[in-house]
């Protein structure tokens, strides 16, 4: 069983600061579906054990995801 820490609901802001990586990034990386997360309004929110998953591979989508973002994500980004 997860413990509180471990099940806490992080900001985009928390979820970059906690991982040390740009929002752009962290965005593509939801986006591509390398880290799961929930669209909250105009936010997203993740739990920080999913990051934890992420950060030691256990994601699933083990292959490094390279290129450029579509139009789409571009768009939805809201830099």
């Amino acid at each position: 069983m997860l413990n509180e820490r471990e099940d806490a609901v992080l900001t985009t802001r928390e979820a970059c600061g906690y991982l040390r990586i740009s929002r752009p990034t962290y965005l593509k990386y939801l986006y591509l579906g390398r880290i799961k997360g929930a669209k909250a309004g105009k936010g997203w929110k993740v739990l920080k054990s999913e990051l934890d998953q992420f950060l030691k591979g256990e994601n699933g989508n083990g292959a490094i995801l390279r290129g450029t973002w579509s139009k789409k994500l571009a768009d939805e980004a809201d830099f």
